[in-house]
């Protein structure tokens, strides 16, 4: 089972209005999706992290000629020998080509096999996960988060019972709202926050000791994540749980992460961080460690799929709430590419399923379905 093609198609869709986060807006939504085919006519889609333009050249120009011809079912030598071609570029642009590599073989030589990728990574410890909303984000204007508490309330409607909304901007605005959300929310729907990196630790400790009585179930990326010392000042000092990881990319920026920080929660992003085999890595190390994995999710139905098998075999780990950890992130953004088949929701206890069918559940998937959001493609055979 020979890979015989490779195809990547970078996707753009304008937004109805800008969005963002601490560090800044954004008003076109993107992602980078692979296709790889074989000999056999199989095919397996992955996603690569959101730098969709320098991947997508790495992958056309490094990485795919270099797939035409190996053996699909090679998951582990294609991996090291992607990563030992990567040069100067440790972290980032490389490692985000071959998350989508990784994830598409995977894919791919599940499906030849007649499994699911969870069944083929040891078998599903679950086959619900626990969902949390992830959002709204930041409007531009003098308020920055008008009509929040309404947006709030559809993600509770349609079955959601955990929140993470964006924050940014003065301190006091931000601890008045999420004061007023909480109040909103009474005790049964779990709250977090996610700072994005955009805040200096004095401001994100000054913010986090004002929310210290929200009881937060964790707050995301208070600071700059690669700012260890930064990092390692906040969780020392707060009394809310720290998350963050979701760009980094290999195990062993994971390493320095928990080493150094004592940060609670890590959350290694499948679309970063190497794929499968990269995420199993950083899992592993985390065992050791003794901390929660969650990891990040955001981007096309596609890398959200993956992550849902990848959820499926991690180990539980116990928190304050009665759902054990890990639970997944849905993105409730504007993006028209979780669409691709229908809306994705929660059940009415806030869960969501691990789709039927083989490999990610994505054979419904053909190019044509992506031709309304089609900025580029490119096939090398």
């Amino acid at each position: 089972m020979k890979i015989a093609t490779v195809e990547g198609f970078h996707l753009a869709a304008p937004l109805r209005r800008p969005e963002g986060n601490a560090l800044g807006f954004r008003s076109t939504r993107e992602a980078l999706l692979l296709r790889l085919t074989t000999d056999s006519g199989v095919s397996g889609w992955g996603e690569a992290g959101p730098a969709p333009h320098g991947t997508s050249a790495y992958l056309n120009q490094v990485i795919a000629p270099a797939l035409i011809g190996r053996d699909a079912q090679a998951i582990g030598p294609i991996w090291h020998d992607l990563m030992k071609r990567r040069g100067y570029d440790r972290q980032g642009v490389a490692v985000m080509a071959i998350s989508a590599v990784d994830v598409a073989l995977h894919d791919l030589v599940a499906q030849a096999r007649g499994l699911s990728v969870a069944e083929m990574l040891g078998g599903a410890l679950r086959t619900t996960h626990f969902a949390y909303a992830s959002g709204p984000y930041l409007v531009q204007g003098e308020d920055p988060y008008a009509g929040f508490l309404d947006e709030i309330q559809g993600f509770i409607d349609a079955g959601f019972r955990a929140i993470k909304p964006r924050v940014g901007g003065a301190n006091r605005a931000t601890v008045q709202f999420v004061q007023d959300l909480r109040r909103h929310l009474g005790d049964g729907i779990a709250l977090m926050i996610d700072l994005n990196g955009g805040y200096a630790p004095p401001d994100a400790e000054a913010l986090l000791a004002d929310l210290a009585d929200v009881r937060l179930i964790w707050a995301e990326e208070p600071v700059a994540l690669d700012d260890l010392s930064g990092n390692a000042r906040v969780a020392r000092t707060a009394s809310t749980p720290i998350a963050t990881g979701e760009s980094l990319s290999t195990v062993q920026a994971f390493r320095a992460l928990m080493e150094q920080t004592g940060v609670s929660i890590i959350q290694p992003d499948l679309t970063v961080c190497g794929g499968y085999t990269g995420m199993q890595h950083v899992v592993g190390l985390a065992r050791a460690y003794n901390v929660p994995v969650i990891p990040h999710v955001w981007g096309s139905l596609v890398g959200f799929r993956a992550a849902l098998q990848m959820i499926a075999v991690l180990p539980d780990y116990p928190n304050r709430r009665a759902e054990t950890y890990p639970w997944v992130e849905l993105d409730c953004a504007q993006n028209p590419f979780m669409a691709l088949q229908g809306t994705v929701s929660p059940d009415v206890h806030g869960h969501i399923g691990l789709p039927d069918g083989k490999g990610l559940g994505l054979e419904f998937l053909v190019p044509e379905h992506l031709s309304p959001w089609l900025a580029k493609s490119w096939r090398v055979c």
